[in-house]
């Protein structure tokens, strides 16, 4: 797992000194050796669309699309999907769309709710049956790790291995 992290901001820098055509495949060289020894390699990166996350996106064989239920989200989900075909087509991409996972979701909530059906109707089947819903130990995870002391642990930790467990399955479908 390559978490994200503020230290990406660097990564701009680096790259700098790189063609522009070469700039969004560097990471995919330097994690050739690495492919290897791993079955899967999971690489974290922020909902936004630069140098990093374009060479994040070119080092994959998969993508998995993070969609937090608010509007602003969904509308930053359709860009990153057209972003991702045009990646593919610029630098003849090899990774495919693994689906889209509602994040922060709370299912009886009426934004949440209607932005899950745009989602189902633009990405269909795409959209993952398991989300990670809101509950306040998902948002202390970032500050306090994730942990396994009591019940509230328990749950986020199992709607992670349950949105995991669907995302590597459904890796599996598509490698065939």
């Amino acid at each position: 797992m390559i978490p994200t992290d503020w230290t990406l901001s660097l990564w701009i820098g680096a790259v700098e000194k790189v063609s522009q055509t070469e700039r969004n495949i560097l990471l995919s060289r330097m994690l050739l050796k690495l492919k290897t020894n791993y079955d899967y390699i999971f690489i974290d990166v922020p909902p936004t669309i630069n140098v990093f996350t374009n060479n994040a996106i070119m080092a994959s064989d998969f993508i998995s699309i993070v969609l937090q239920t608010q509007k602003q989200s969904y509308t930053s989900s359709l860009k990153t999907a057209t972003h991702l075909g045009e990646l593919r087509e610029q630098y003849d991409g090899d990774f495919q769309l693994v689906g889209v996972i509602l994040y922060l979701m709370k299912p009886r909530a009426k934004v949440d709710a209607e932005i899950t059906a745009r989602a189902k109707d633009f990405f269909g089947e795409g959209v993952f049956s398991n989300s990670i819903r809101t509950q306040e130990r998902v948002k202390t995870f970032t500050n306090e790790g994730i942990r396994d002391k009591d019940r509230w642990d328990k749950r986020a930790i199992q709607m992670y291995q349950m949105v995991l467990n669907e995302q590597l399955l459904r890796i599996q479908q598509l490698e065939g």
